[in-house]
């Protein structure tokens, strides 16, 4: 929802300036932009609910050892090390963010325009 409700004017803004003004398809590109950068904001966070949920070892654990299964979920995820002990981050990263700004970029920038639709359209 942050992309709907705070990104998607600045940025909006920002596609006007470089365009020259208002159009739809500047205010759909500013809408779906927003919402790949707030998909991929989120998606660690989602990622980690996801495993959280379908991991029933971690659902009577004690706070502590949530927290560094949690940190070993996202530490094996996204980082990998070399043979020679450097730590980088996987592309696993980028095949989440992605696949998860492919679809949610696609739901909310949908529904932001079809409430925008609606409150423009409604019956007085």
């Amino acid at each position: 929802m942050i992309g709907m409700r705070v990104l998607c004017d600045p940025i909006t803004r920002g596609y006007e300036k470089i365009a020259g003004g208002k159009s739809n398809t500047v205010t759909f590109c500013g809408d779906f932009s927003a919402n790949i950068v707030s998909a991929c904001i989120s998606m660690p966070i989602h990622q980690l609910w996801n495993y959280t949920v379908s991991t029933p070892e971690m659902w009577d654990k004690p706070m502590g050892e949530r927290v560094k299964m949690s940190l070993s979920y996202l530490r094996n995820q996204y980082l990998t090390t070399s043979a020679s002990g450097s730590t980088t981050i996987s592309s696993v990263i980028l095949r989440d963010a992605f696949l998860r700004s492919a679809y949610i970029a696609t739901i909310y920038t949908t529904f932001v325009n079809l409430e925008r639709a609606a409150v423009k359209y409604w019956p007085r």
